[in-house]
């Protein structure tokens, strides 16, 4: 996000295009993208996609369809596509504008061997896992500004939560949403969940790349406003303490 903490929470940056369905399946379509991105992510893989999740947030079955994912040789980023998809995924995010450049990139690189003209939506996303103390109880407030609140008397100690709130922004045809909750590590020990996500489905805009840019630039300056506040101020400035490069923007 725009200032970057050295220990930063971010596990996952994320963005994507989705489009409706072209009926048929451009049997060209990952060759195509794969010679424009190849020097980039030169690692190939082929998945059968079962389902397909629309705008409305309803699962609907569909025939299987191919998913064409090209990866970094570190696997830290990765571009996946279909006819109705492009997803590109960073693992290792260094700043918003390097982020945002490869984003237009791998859309514009999308845009050259695909009619684009219904795109359904776009969504910018980050995932980020908190560590805690190795210890049975976490208390969550010195985290997190959102968390939990019960009254008497099943105020006991939580096993686990999930919260999922979704906030409207006028401005950009767009809503967030806003998820938290607890996630166990590979250790056994306990993070907490902030997973920011900010979709519009307005697209028409889109068609001039400079106006899918500012959409970028927006969407991303409220996600970073939300993850700050999202965090327990004093936890915030511990994270501030550590930093060790600023973002460019």
């Amino acid at each position: 996000m725009g200032e970057l903490l050295g220990n930063k929470p971010l596990v996952e940056a994320l963005c994507q295009f989705n489009f409706s369905s072209a009926n048929t399946q451009d049997g060209l379509l990952g060759e195509n993208f794969y010679e424009m991105v190849k020097v980039e992510f030169p690692e190939r893989a082929i998945s059968k996609v079962l389902f397909k999740f629309p705008i409305q947030g309803i699962i609907s079955p569909i025939d299987q369809v191919e998913l064409h994912q090209f990866k970094r040789f570190d696997e830290l980023a990765a571009v996946q596509i279909n006819s109705d998809l492009l997803v590109i995924n960073l693992r290792d995010y260094k700043n918003w504008e390097d982020f945002k450049s490869l984003i237009l990139k791998m859309y514009s690189n999308y845009c050259g061997v695909r009619n684009i003209s219904n795109l359904e939506s776009v969504s910018l996303r980050y995932i980020n896992h908190i560590d805690t103390p190795n210890e049975e109880k976490v208390e969550i407030e010195d985290f997190l500004t959102v968390f939990p609140i019960f009254p008497t008397p099943i105020d006991k100690d939580l096993n686990g939560f999930s919260q999922v709130y979704s906030f409207t922004y006028p401005e950009l045809m767009a809503r967030l949403t806003h998820r938290t909750g607890i996630v166990i590590n590979s250790e056994g020990g306990v993070r907490l969940l902030l997973d920011l996500d900010i979709i519009s489905s307005w697209v028409e805009p889109f068609r001039e790349l400079s106006n899918l840019t500012s959409w970028l630039d927006q969407a991303h300056d409220h996600i970073e406003t939300a993850f700050i506040a999202s965090l327990n101020p004093e936890y915030y400035e511990s994270l501030r303490g550590q930093r060790y490069v600023t973002d460019n923007k």
